[in-house]
């Protein structure tokens, strides 16, 4: 019987793709990052998953599975547009808010592999990280720069096991999922993706 690192390899197979085009908005015909690391593109997986339960709907979906070791799972969102302003609720985001749509695709993204990976949550509490990519010049109201001299770090280079320190998770609620569905969540512009992920993590 195979492993959840066979079935990775597997899926990275049949729905490989690289990082830069993952990360496409086909809208605005932009990309998030230029990397060409291989990934699956989970909504070609989802795409597929669809078509063999025939299904009336398509289910949500983030953009990216990225296996980094044995336990380290990455499932990135990237979001090049407008993102609503902050939500001061506590626990799920209201439906007519932005993020309800984006914790929708990590949550329905974890069911697909529960089945895919023959996983529990418990797999995924202790090895998926989710990372939501936003571009900063749609979005000033999330300006990392003052997040980061608030907190005295002006304008060195911020690892980053310290994102959740700098920049406004609580905001839209997805740090909620930490140690309950994900190992951890990270809300970050793409600079910070480039500088702080695509440098030291692919």
């Amino acid at each position: 019987m195979p492993n959840e690192v066979q079935i990775y390899n597997k899926i990275l197979q049949e729905f490989g793709d690289t990082l830069e085009n993952a990360s496409k908005d086909t809208q605005n015909n932009q990309y998030m990052t230029q990397c060409q690391k291989r990934i699956v593109n989970f909504d070609s997986f989802k795409e597929y998953v669809t078509t063999k339960l025939k299904l009336s709907g398509c289910p949500y979906s983030c953009d990216v599975l990225y296996r980094y070791c044995t336990n380290e799972w990455f499932l990135i969102e990237f979001k090049n547009g407008k993102l609503e302003n902050e939500n001061t609720n506590k626990g799920f985001v209201p439906k007519n808010n932005e993020f309800y749509d984006i914790i929708r695709k990590l949550l329905e993204s974890l069911l697909l592999l529960t089945e895919e990976l023959e996983q529990s949550i418990k797999f995924f509490r202790n090895n998926i990280i989710f990372i939501l990519v936003y571009n900063e010049q749609n979005n000033p109201f999330l300006n990392v720069m003052d997040s980061m001299i608030k907190l005295g770090h002006k304008s060195e280079p911020i690892p980053m096991s310290y994102l959740n320190e700098i920049l406004p998770n609580d905001k839209f609620n997805v740090s909620y999922f930490n140690k309950l569905y994900v190992k951890k969540t990270f809300v970050c512009s793409k600079e910070f993706f480039e500088k702080e992920f695509i440098t030291k993590w692919t």
